[in-house]
């Protein structure tokens, strides 16, 4: 006899176990019968399979987010995005609390902001389903 082959139900409910019921990038938890994605974490337009090795579950934002990048690719798009909003956030308010600060105070905010960024380009970014190991 051969292996049936699975309905969309039950590989839905396969990849939903995968990660217990959580996005497998951001671990946002996921109601089965809610609105998820089956995400295929190598993107089918890169040659990813559509095997269950590589499907994933995924919450609509980091399905948007992701879109056909393979997950190293989505980990610096990630950390990109947070280093704009932080430069953004310094150039557009940080100059008007510098006014209000010593000099010594203001060279060291610059300083440990820099710092911060510094720190955010060396992350080791994990996903759930690294750090986790569900998948």
């Amino acid at each position: 006899m051969g292996q049936h082959k699975k309905t969309f139900q039950e590989l839905k409910s396969i990849v939903y176990e995968k990660t217990n019921g959580h996005c497998g990038y951001c671990g946002k938890e996921l109601e089965q019968n809610s609105m998820w994605h089956i995400e295929h974490m190598q993107p089918k337009s890169k040659r990813g399979s559509s095997n269950l090795d590589n499907l994933i579950p995924s919450c609509t934002t980091c399905n948007i987010n992701k879109s056909n990048k393979n997950p190293q690719e989505f980990k610096a798009l990630i950390i990109a995005r947070t280093i704009r909003y932080i430069r953004n956030a310094m150039n557009n308010r940080l100059p008007n609390l510098l006014i209000y600060l010593s000099d010594e105070d203001e060279k060291r905010i610059i300083k440990s902001c820099s710092a911060l960024l510094e720190e955010i380009n060396r992350l080791d970014l994990k996903f759930y389903f690294e750090d986790n190991q569900h998948a």
